[in-house]
């Protein structure tokens, strides 16, 4: 039976999955890098003091809007506010009493009497800002008030690109739903559009009609991109030259038009044209006109995505697959059913929530109970015979340092104090704030002290446990990090016993006296020496998380090599991943010590989506680590679901991960049954030699059709030449899946060499421009040439 509020970890540096009371997964502690969207569950309205207000959200600062926390601005003077405009925060004065909570009232922040402690959940302004402070107005200007539509454009923001005439409460189909319950966890949040338009006739400021335009350009690739994967799956793999008495030849396309006529989609004709008109529109202050247009071009590109015929490329597919489903499954039998329902749409990958709210799933030795929810039962045993059986891959995952959850608590008809089974009785073991409090404000969860050693060698023996009683394909840690801080607010974390005595034996400082706020009136040199320690604990609390994943690392590598060790990880800026969550998985990934960087990269529309996973997968290259980024599917319409599926198709990613089962419904099983079509049950396919070929093979498809179809043309003096690349490239492959002895770096180089060669005496007649055709298959063998890398890699330690 579903039960309401019920938490199930999902896993980026944790992600947490609640469900309504009809089973339905409603968050994810990751769905989490986002921000709850301000909608009324029932009617899809916006709530009252909706922060999404603006046409172009995407200008708000970016390492804020990464995770969608809006800053604190005063309305009228548009001045920061002191502490997030929240009453101030008295610190104890004597913070080394630390381990004795201060049980604080969330509205006021004072203590409350007797120690009483109320739920750190309750419902609250659901547009959070920094960390849960509730905000009226936007980032540039006063939220207007929906009922009144006669609201005058600020003359200001209107240069800034964002015109603020407007409520998003008549913005029908908007792609999120708010979540039925309100938290003000920064885990349990969204990330807003990157580009938010609506129609009407409000003016266009010259950058927002770029922004506007540059997206248009993108959704055109996009819906291209997919378009010419569908329509070339029958061509032959081996690239050839077309035949020149065909009747459709590159001599016979004398223009634009013609290509229009011949071979381009209808909706591509409607958005070419727009693009064409997009200039005099914006001259002429046609602003209704473009946006109507606009909106028109964007949906029709979405409804004729090709989602009747397999064209997805090989990829990794993976799926979290939450305690709460697991739970509710409640059997072999109906477990099965999530599997089936999984390899019908092409998934190949299952991250298996494995350790929850410090409860393991399967029947411990370790931990000191399993997980009351499902006694009697060992799912873990169950699930990884089931995936096998399906051909699929299934990872073992848990949570690391989050120890327990007051959501779970209450399932379990346990109180708010309960720290879960391990902290429960091992006291020593629990982290605290800098209130003394294991729970920080806001938030549901204790987290382990990650400095004590005790604590550390239970963990482990827990990853020893199941990676060796179990026959799992993968391990995945997540909340592989301390919980979300504000330094700007000394809200801080990560006093614990161990913490304090190693870092006080390091310094001669306990971190109990730092304060990350140093005041200016003080001499130069005590400022500096005091900023010198705040850098020095945090660089503790980092190195904590990192050397644990390290010995994490040595451990899975020496016990089974052949599995892949993967972390969940917030996709946010690298500066503000340390300072909130000491979170420093780039250099995990720089330094190999796992095998996947799995990103809770969860927005509301593709361009958030792709301005999120930039960074980390266009202009970073981790060597044998592999990033994948992760979409959220609670509430997502399809169409916005296949746009960011192709964004990321269209960059150099491997793959993708999906949060979660429990959101896996009719029109999404669809979806990627038809796009994707059924894993095989052999599991063959999956390797990454083996993706690789594939890739490749779908890029020979692509371009047999484009040459047919007299979209692609090459110069005569390099044509034969360049054919006799792709296709020696493609046989190569081949021939790595067949034998792995094949010298992995004579193939990676000629991958390498055709990259470098796209451009050279190559004529395209697209709806694209040609660069976004020319990157996105420069990208697509970037993809390759990574699989290679892993490939040898993991070839080479066996």
């Amino acid at each position: 039976m579903a039960i309401p509020g019920q938490a199930s970890s999902h896993a980026p540096s944790g992600a947490l999955v609640w469900t309504d009371g009809g089973g339905t997964a409603i968050a994810q502690e990751s769905g989490d890098l986002g921000i709850p969207q301000d909608f009324d569950p029932d009617t899809l309205e916006p709530l009252p003091n909706s922060d999404v207000s603006t046409d172009s959200v995407d200008l708000i600062d970016p390492d804020a809007s990464r995770l969608g926390i809006p800053q604190d601005l005063d309305p009228a003077t548009l001045e920061p506010l002191p502490n997030g405009n929240q009453p101030a925060r008295t610190r104890d004065p004597n913070p080394s009493r630390l381990g004795i909570p201060q049980d604080l009232d969330p509205e006021t922040l004072e203590p409350l009497p007797n120690g009483n402690q109320p739920n750190a959940i309750e419902d609250s302004d659901s547009a959070p800002s920094r960390l849960g402070v509730p905000q009226d107005f936007d980032r540039f200007t006063p939220v207007p008030d929906p009922s009144n539509t006669n609201v005058p454009t600020s003359r200001d923001s209107d240069r800034l690109g964002v015109p603020q005439d407007f409520a998003p409460s008549t913005l029908e189909a908007f792609p999120s739903r708010d979540l039925p319950f309100q938290s003000t966890d920064p885990a349990d949040r969204i990330a807003p559009p990157g580009l938010l338009v609506r129609p009407g006739n409000d003016p266009i400021s010259y950058f927002f009609a770029i922004r506007m335009e540059r997206e248009l350009e993108h959704i055109i690739g996009r819906f291209e991109s997919a378009l010419i994967l569908a329509d070339a799956a029958d061509q032959p793999n081996e690239v050839q030259l077309p035949d020149p008495n065909a009747p459709v030849a590159a001599a016979e396309k004398s223009s634009e038009a013609d290509v229009s006529r011949t071979v381009l989609h209808p909706a591509l004709v409607e958005a070419r044209q727009l693009r064409q008109d997009w200039p005099a529109l914006i001259e002429n202050q046609a602003y209704g006109e473009a946006r109507t247009r606009w909106l028109e071009v964007r949906q029709s590109l979405w409804n004729n995505f090709p989602l009747d015929r397999p064209y997805a490329p090989a990829e990794i597919r993976a799926m979290w697959l939450d305690r709460g489903s697991i739970v509710r499954a409640g059997s072999r039998d109906r477990l099965a059913t999530l599997f089936d329902n999984m390899q019908q749409s092409g998934i190949n990958t299952v991250f298996f929530e494995t350790v929850n709210a410090g409860f393991p799933i399967y029947r411990t030795q370790v931990a000191p109970q399993q997980n009351p929810l499902t006694e009697g039962w060992d799912p873990l045993a169950d699930a990884v015979e089931l995936a096998h059986e399906r051909g699929i891959e299934l990872h073992a995952w848990m949570w690391v340092f989050a120890a327990g959850n007051q959501r779970h608590n209450a399932i379990l008809n346990k109180s708010d104090s309960f720290l879960g089974p391990s902290l429960s009785g091992n006291p020593d073991w629990v982290g605290y704030d800098q209130d003394g409090s294991p729970i920080p404000l806001g938030q549901t969860k204790p987290f382990y002290d990650p400095a004590n050693p005790e604590a550390r060698a239970f963990l482990l023996q827990l990853v020893d446990e199941i990676i060796t009683t179990y026959d799992v394909d993968g391990l995945q840690l997540d909340y592989i990090r301390y919980p979300f801080q504000d330094p700007s607010a000394e809200r801080t974390y990560g006093y614990g016993t161990a913490a304090r005595r190693q870092f006080r034996r390091q310094t001669g400082v306990d971190p109990t006296e730092l304060t990350p706020l140093v005041d200016p009136w003080l001499p130069r040199t005590v400022r500096e020496r005091q900023r010198s320690l705040w850098a020095a604990w945090q660089a503790f609390k980092i190195e904590q998380v990192t050397s644990f994943v390290a010995e994490t690392s040595e451990l899975v590598r020496s016990k089974r090599p052949d599995i892949v060790l993967s972390t969940a990880v917030f996709a946010m800026p690298e500066h503000e991943r340390l300072q909130k969550i000491q979170q420093d998985w780039t250099d995990w990934a720089e330094q190999g010590l796992v095998d996947w960087i799995v990103l809770m990269s969860y927005a509301q529309d593709a361009n958030r989506f792709s301005e999120m996973i930039a960074p980390w997968v266009l202009e970073k290259d981790y060597g044998s680590t592999l990033v994948i980024p992760g979409i959220r599917l609670l509430g997502m319409p399809v169409p916005v679901v296949v746009d960011q599926l192709q964004a990321l198709r269209d960059m150099p990613a491997t793959g993708y991960a999906l949060f979660a089962t429990d959101n896996l419904d009719g029109r999404i099983q669809n979806l990627l049954h038809n796009t994707q079509g059924t894993h095989a049950s052999d599991g063959l396919g999956i390797g990454p030699y083996a993706i690789a070929a594939e890739r490749f093979r779908s890029l020979q498809r692509e371009w047999n059709w484009l040459l047919a179809n007299g979209q692609m043309t090459l110069q005569p003096r390099l044509a034969d030449r360049w054919i006799e690349d792709v296709n020696t490239a493609g046989a190569n492959l081949a021939a790595l899946v067949e034998e792995p002895t094949v010298d992995v770096a004579t193939v990676q180089d000629q991958v390498e060499s055709l990259k470098r060669s796209m451009k050279v005496g190559l004529s395209l007649e697209t709806a694209t421009a040609s660069d976004y055709r020319i990157q996105a298959w420069e990208y697509r063998l970037e993809s390759i040439s990574r699989f290679l890398t892993y490939g040898a890699t993991r070839q080479r330690r066996g």
